[in-house]
C-alpha cells in the first residue's frame, strides 16, 4: 500500500462519512423532537406542496362546519319565531271562530277583537325582535342570507341560501295579510266603516278566516323548507367532519414521523458516526508510519 504524506485520502473519506452521518443524525433527531418527518422543503418538496394544499382544505372544512352550526342557529332562531307567530295566529283564528257565531253581543265581539289586535300587535314585534349577530331575520329586510359551506371557491357547491324562506311576519309591507283595520273585504261585505265589534259581522269574519289560513301556511311552508335546509346542513357538517379525518389521516402520512423507523435510524446513525469518527482518528495516524520507515 501507497503510504503518501501530502494527501492523507482515508482521512478525507472518514471526514466526509463523519460529516454525512453527523448530518443524518441531526436530522433524525430533528424529526424526532418535532414529530414531523417534513421540517423544511428540502426533506421532501413534493410531500410539503401536497400536505399544504390539504392543511388549507382541513382549515376551509373546519371553518365550514363552524359556519354551518351558526347557520343551524340562525335556522333555529327563526323557526323559534316563526313558531311564536304561528301561536299567536292560531290563537287569533280560536278567537275568530269563536266571534263569527251570531249569539255574541257587540261588546263580546269587541273584547274578542281587542285580544285579536293585541296578538297581531306581537306579530310584529316578533318580526322586528327575532334577530342574530345583529341582522333582523323576519321584518322582510333579509331576501338572501347565503351561508358558505365548503372550503373551495365554487359558489353552486359551497353555498346555501337560507335568506327566501325567512318569512316576513309583518302584518302589512309584503308580510301576513291578516289587518283587521279595513273598510271593505270584497264580494259586497263592507265593513260600513270604522271596523269595531258592532261592524264586525259574521261574513267578514268567515272570510277573515282564509286570511288567517293562508298566513298560518306560508308559515308553516316555510317552517318545513328550514327544516329542510337543517337536515342538509347537518349532513353536509357529517360529510366535511369525514373529509377532514381522511385529509388529516393522509396528511400525516405524508409528514408525520415515523418514531419506531427514526429511533432505529437514529441509533444506526450514532453507531456510523463514531465508527467514522474512529475511522478518521486512525487515518491521521497514518502519515506517521513514513517517520518510521525513515528511522525516527
Amino acid at each position: 500500500m501507497a503510504i503518501r504524506v501530502n494527501t492523507n485520502v482515508s482521512s478525507l473519506i472518514s471526514q466526509n462519512a463523519l460529516a454525512k452521518n453527523t448530518k443524518s443524525l441531526e436530522s433524525t433527531m430533528k424529526q424526532l423532537s418535532t414529530g414531523l418527518r417534513v421540517n423544511n422543503a428540502k426533506d421532501d418538496a413534493a410531500g410539503l406542496a401536497i400536505s399544504e394544499a390539504l392543511k388549507a382544505q382541513i382549515r376551509g372544512n373546519d371553518q365550514a362546519i363552524k359556519n354551518i352550526e351558526n347557520a343551524i342557529n340562525v335556522i333555529a332562531i327563526a323557526e323559534g319565531g316563526m313558531q311564536s307567530a304561528t301561536d299567536d295566529l292560531l290563537r287569533i283564528r280560536e278567537l275568530c271562530v269563536q266571534a263569527a257565531s251570531d249569539i255574541y253581543e257587540a261588546d263580546k265581539k269587541q273584547a274578542i277583537m281587542n285580544e285579536i289586535k293585541q296578538r297581531i300587535e306581537n306579530i310584529d314585534v316578533t318580526a322586528e325582535t327575532t334577530t342574530f349577530a345583529g341582522k333582523t331575520m323576519l321584518n322582510g329586510s333579509v331576501s338572501s342570507l347565503v351561508i358558505q359551506t365548503g372550503a373551495n371557491s365554487l359558489s353552486a357547491t359551497n353555498t346555501v341560501d337560507i335568506g327566501p324562506v325567512m318569512t316576513n311576519l309583518h302584518i302589512s309591507a309584503g308580510g301576513l295579510d291578516i289587518k283587521l283595520d279595513i273598510t271593505s273585504l270584497g264580494n259586497g261585505v263592507s265593513a260600513g266603516g270604522a271596523l269595531d265589534g258592532a261592524t264586525w259581522t259574521g261574513d267578514m269574519i268567515r272570510q277573515y278566516l282564509d286570511k288567517l289560513d293562508a298566513a298560518i301556511d306560508k308559515i308553516a311552508s316555510d317552517r318545513s323548507m328550514l327544516g329542510a335546509y337543517t337536515n342538509r346542513l347537518e349532513s353536509t357538517s357529517a360529510n366535511m367532519t369525514t373529509m377532514n379525518e381522511n385529509f388529516e389521516s393522509t396528511k400525516s402520512s405524508i409528514i408525520d414521523v415515523d418514531v419506531a423507523k427514526a429511533s432505529s435510524d437514529m441509533i444506526k446513525y450514532q453507531i456510523l458516526q463514531q465508527t467514522s469518527s474512529n475511522s478518521l482518528l486512525q487515518s491521521n495516524n497514518l502519515p506517521q508510519i513514513a517517520l518510521s520507515l525513515l528511522g525516527s
